[in-house]
Order: C-alpha cells, then structure tokens, then sequence
C-alpha cells in the first residue's frame, strides 16, 4: 500500500512538473460557471388617480414603497427590481497569435468564438393585489466573439482581459402573466386592442472581464455581461405603447471555469 501511495505521488508530482512547460496554446473549450444579476419589471399601470382595476386600487407594482420585501428587492410604483441568480454554459474555441516577425515570442493577442447559454431566477416578493410572490424565470442563448488580451504569458501561466459582444435572444416566464394580462384586458375593455405575450426577444450583449489560464488546459474568468435591449414582455395599444409590462436584466457578473482540450 505504501509502495502504491508512492508510485501515485511520484505520478503527481510528474504530472504538474511536465504540464508546468505547457503555456496557453489554441483549442475548443467548454466552461461553467454561477452568474448573479438583476431583473427588472417595469411597467405603466401604475397608481393613477381614477384608473382601477378588476382587482382593485391600485393596480400597479406597489403603492410608493420603497424596498418593502428585503433588502435585495425594490418595489416603486412603476418598477421593481430584485436579484437574479442562475448558471452560465459555454462552448467555444480560441485562438492566439503570436508574431515573430517582429521578434515577439508571447502570444498575447487573441480572439475566441463562442456559444452561450445563460438561465437566471428571481423572487421579487407580493405585487399589490397579486396572490402570491412575484416569480421570474429567464433563458439567454446565443453566440459571441471576443478579443483577448494577455498582459502576462509565461510558460505555465497567464493572465489578462477580455472584451467583446454576443447576439441572441432571451425567454422569459412570469409567475404574475396572467394577472398582468388581465389588468390590461380591464383597462382597454371596449377599444378593441390586442393584448400581446411576447415571451421571446432578441437581445445584444456586451461582454467584458478578466481572466487567467493555467497550466494549459485550466482556466478562471471573472466577468461582466450587460443586455441592451428590453423584452416587451407584455404590452396593448396603439403601436403597443399604451399599456405595457416589460422585463429586463439589467447586468450580470460571473465566475466559471473552463477547460481547454
């Protein structure tokens, strides 16, 4: 047994020792990692004077209070925000340059292209009148490319930042779909007006961190991803501006490994 014990930390020992002269190199990667973010609803049925609904006044996201759920949730009167936690996947490759023509040995220029898949969920506690905590669910997809800029490249390590974008789209679901649908029904009642889900939507992101690679095949990243665009999750009305419910994240930070074949 000991003989065994041995023979597996000389192996060990071997191991790091050899992969130690490995340096970052070009590859496919995958990767995984936990993302915390911010949700957003907002909307404009909120507490005007004179306009009730079915479910009585107000109708809107909350009677002017400010923070009544925690202190990781705001409810105003035309918004709430809350925190939104989740999971990250990706599936990319990524390459490196290193020119010798101008007698540079490092490879600290590179680019990588990816896929993305994101999920996050959040709790933003009781909307006025709505039976129950308000439950939000998103799904992200889509692809990316981003530079990569190594500011440290030794033979076992190295360190940097990423920039970049990604295009794709998000789905969201809403625990409240239903009585926010129903709110607007009430409010146009008579004026003909469609009542559009929207459940799915485009979306850019922008995309940026630091991050650093060891011994070939290892690497952490520490980022940030910031959405551009708003889901029109629900809206009615002319050129569907009157009455609306949109969903946002706002940001998201993450952390993840990914490993390089």
């Amino acid at each position: 047994m000991e003989l065994m014990k041995k023979f597996v930390a000389v192996g060990l020992l071997s191991s790091i020792l050899s992969s130690s002269l490995l340096a970052e190199g070009d590859g496919v990667y995958v990767g995984a990692g936990y993302e915390i973010g911010q949700a957003r609803v907002k909307t404009n049925i909120n507490n005007w004077h004179g306009g009730c609904g079915w479910q009585g006044c107000p109708p809107g996201l909350a009677d002017n209070r400010f923070n009544i759920q925690g202190t990781n949730i705001n409810w105003h009167s035309q918004f709430a925000t809350g925190a939104l936690n989740g999971f990250g996947l990706t599936l990319g490759y990524k390459k490196f340059f290193q020119f010798k023509s101008l007698g540079m040995t490092s490879r600290w220029l590179g680019f990588r292209a990816y896929s993305m898949f994101d999920y996050g969920h959040a709790t933003l506690g009781h909307q006025n009148n709505y039976p129950g905590k308000l439950q939000l669910d998103m799904v992200s997809w889509g692809f990316g490319l981003d530079a990569l800029f190594n500011v440290i490249d030794k033979d076992n390590a190295s360190f940097g930042v990423f920039s970049g974008f990604s295009l794709g789209g998000d789905t969201w679901k809403s625990s409240a779909t239903n009585y926010w649908k129903q709110q607007i029904i009430d409010l146009t009642k008579g004026k003909g007006y469609n009542h559009a889900v929207s459940t799915v939507d485009w979306q850019v992101w922008l995309n940026f961190g630091v991050r650093t690679n060891l011994f070939k095949h290892n690497g952490v990243e520490f980022g940030v991803r910031l959405p551009m665009l708003v889901n029109k999750f629900l809206s009615s009305g002319p050129l569907s501006s009157q009455y609306y419910y949109h969903l946002k994240r706002d940001f998201s930070l993450y952390v993840r490994y990914l490993y390089t074949f």
